[in-house]
Order: structure tokens, then C-alpha cells, then sequence
């Protein structure tokens, strides 16, 4: 029996990777390549500049633009309205504070005198290279090109990502019983839904490395936040929109979560395309059947060792990095969610493991203000 359910699971596993490919590669569209490098938890600025042409009655004293930075495994979007602080610019000129050596899908919003909101440009930034941007309007007022230099060289102005993320979270109501038994649950997942939700991305007018990066994010964020959390979106989901009787609910075996060796730990994330990585990380922590306890007071040494040992069990050689963002996250639930700052035993682990690392430091900055990037 266990032979039978590891074969079906090696062959859900090929033809997973065989719509991945159908989906995202077999395609005619080629808008050149920008490559992404490797990126890294960093603390800093990116510098942006901005300029208005405009044949209209728009100009740079008549506009109010500003930026909605986000943090590193950022809270927003936690079910609790929080006002984002916005960056603005000063002379033309902004200062956006950063965690990540760089940051894609970042929102600027460009307004009139009155608040409102004229339009929306997704924009990347960069620690070492700052964006000068140019935004030209026509006669009638309306934005018709940004030209831009610096940053990331990546720039949405035609609303590409946002119809991407916009057809992102689709969902069938379908059968209790796909719901009910484990395996056809997975097979539903990855065979039928998550090539749903990601389907956009076949039209989407984008770059291979664009293509190659959204899809790596979009997968991870359905993995963990669709399928990982199975027995508990069971039990609520699946009780009040299919009409699951949550007695028929097991908690499946390890080999159910191998899937999540499909999804991509690496520096990748930290670009965090769809504002999930908090999501990610604390599923990971909180519904995978491996024992994960909270950090509490345990040195980080001994706690990671022991987190790495039980994630070896679904998921093949966990990455440093993965590890340091899940420390993170264990923290940050503290501070946040349970509004309890760390102890002088925590801020001790801390300091002693991470010295004066990057991620120390953001780990003790959170302690001191929980909500960087939102107004109390």
C-alpha cells in the first residue's frame, strides 16, 4: 500500500511539472531578458526620481505622488485594515525604506491636490541604483508613457501584474468528497486548480525572467496557502461552502506535504511578488505535521537545528535562508499577533546568533516598533 501511494504521489509529482511547463513555457510571447540577480535581506534606501512632461495642465507641483513601501514578511494584509505610511517626494526626489537588496511590484500611486487617485504603476526598486522616473501625460490629462532609468528595470504601467493577481485565488465549489479524501484533494489541487489560478500568466506580456519569477512566487503562495493548509481550511472552509463533514477529515501522512518540494525556497523570494512570504512562512509553522513549536526562549542555534530536522522530513535540505525567515516569522507572530515584545532571554538569543547581522537587526527593530511601515 505505501508503494502504491509513493508511485501515485512520483507521478503526480511529473505531471505537476509537466503542466508547470505547458502553462508557462510553451508560448510564443518574448519581450527580451532582464535578468534578476541574486538578492538578499538587506536594511537601507532606495532612491527614486520623479519628473512629469505633460502637454496638459498636469505638472509636477499640481501632482502628489507617493509610495506604498511594504516590509519584510509584511502584515498588512493579515485580515486587519492597517493604513500603509506612505512615502512622498520631496524636490522630485523620494527616499523608500528597504529590507531587500531589491523589490519588484512596488505600488506608486499618483494623485491629484484633491487625494484622488489617477493611476496606480507597479515599480522596481534597487538599494544601488536609484530609479528616475518620467511620467508624460497628453493633452486630455492622461498618463501615456513612464520612461525609466535605474531600479530593477522592471516597470508595470499596463496593469500586467495586477490582472495577474487579480485572477489569482479562484476557486470551484466542487464535491465534499473531493474534499474528504487526502489524495484526491492533492490531485484536485495541482491537476485542476492551482493551473487555474495561474493561467493568466499564458497571455501576460512579460519577460522569460519576469515569467520565470512570478510563476515560482504564484506556485509557492497556492502550495502553502491552498493545499499545505489542508485539515484546517477542511474544517472551516470546506464545512461552510461544500458541505464537508469534518469527521471524514484525517490529518494525512508526511508523503501528502512532499509537494512542497516543487516550490522555490531560494533567494527568489524575498521578491515577494504576491506580499505572501508571511503567509508562506507561517503555514509552514503552523500546519505542516511535523512538531514545529514556537521559537520562545530557545537559543536560535538549537531551535533551527531542530526546525531543519523536522521540514527534512517533507521537504529536502531546507535552506539557511528558509530557516532565517522562518526564525523571523516565529518571532514576529510574538511581537505582533500576540502583542508580547520579546524577553531579555529572547533579545540575548538574538543578538548572540545573529550579531550584527541584517537580520538581527530587523528582528530588534520589530521589537521596537512592530509596524514600521503602518500607522498606529
Amino acid at each position: 500500500m505505501e508503494f502504491l501511494l509513493r508511485s501515485s504521489f512520483e507521478a503526480m509529482k511529473k505531471l505537476f511539472g509537466f503542466l508547470i511547463y505547458i502553462l508557462f513555457f510553451a508560448q510564443g510571447v518574448y519581450c527580451g531578458t532582464i535578468a534578476f540577480p541574486e538578492n538578499e535581506v538587506r536594511q537601507g534606501f532606495a532612491k527614486v526620481n520623479l519628473a512629469v512632461e505633460s502637454e496638459g495642465t498636469w505638472t509636477a507641483d499640481s501632482l502628489q505622488c507617493e509610495i506604498l513601501w511594504t516590509t519584510l514578511l509584511d502584515v498588512t494584509n493579515d485580515g486587519t485594515w492597517r493604513q500603509l505610511i506612505p512615502v512622498y517626494f520631496q524636490n522630485g526626489t523620494a527616499k523608500v525604506p528597504m529590507e531587500t537588496f531589491y523589490r519588484d511590484n512596488v505600488c506608486l500611486d499618483i494623485k491629484n491636490k484633491r487625494g484622488q487617485v489617477i493611476e496606480s504603476i507597479g515599480i522596481g526598486l534597487h538599494q544601488d541604483k536609484p530609479l528616475s522616473l518620467t511620467l508624460k501625460f497628453d493633452k486630455n490629462n492622461h498618463l501615456v508613457d513612464v520612461i525609466h532609468e535605474g531600479g530593477t528595470g522592471r516597470i508595470d504601467l499596463s496593469g500586467r501584474y495586477s490582472k495577474i493577481l487579480s485572477d489569482f485565488g479562484f476557486t470551484t465549489i466542487t464535491s465534499a468528497k473531493d474534499w474528504e479524501d487526502s489524495n484526491r484533494f492533492l490531485k484536485w489541487q495541482i491537476q485542476s486548480m492551482m493551473p487555474e489560478n495561474l493561467k493568466s500568466l499564458t497571455a501576460a506580456d512579460l519577460t522569460d525572467d519576469e515569467r520565470q519569477w512570478i510563476e515560482s512566487d504564484l506556485t509557492r503562495t497556492y502550495c502553502a496557502t491552498r493545499i499545505l493548509p489542508y485539515v484546517r481550511r477542511a474544517k472551516t472552509w470546506g464545512v461552510d461552502f461544500v458541505g464537508v463533514n469534518p469527521d471524514n477529515i484525517k490529518q494525512p501522512d508526511e508523503e501528502f506535504y512532499r509537494f512542497l518540494n516543487d516550490c522555490d525556497f531560494s533567494s527568489a523570494m524575498l521578491n515577494d511578488f504576491s506580499h505572501s512570504l508571511r503567509f508562506v512562512c507561517s503555514n509552514l509553522l503552523q500546519d505542516l505535521p511535523v512538531g514545529i513549536t514556537p521559537i520562545g526562549e530557545k537559543s536560535v542555534s538549537d531551535w533551527q537545528a531542530d526546525t531543519k530536522a523536522r521540514l527534512s522530513q517533507v521537504i529536502d535540505n531546507p535552506s539557511q535562508l528558509l530557516l532565517d525567515l522562518l526564525t523571523m516569522t516565529s518571532f514576529f507572530n510574538q511581537i505582533q499577533y500576540d502583542s508580547t515584545p520579546l524577553s531579555e532571554a529572547q533579545l540575548e538569543n538574538v543578538r548572540s546568533f545573529y550579531g550584527d547581522s541584517e537580520i538581527g537587526k530587523i528582528i530588534l527593530s520589530r521589537n521596537a516598533n512592530p509596524f514600521p511601515n503602518v500607522f498606529p
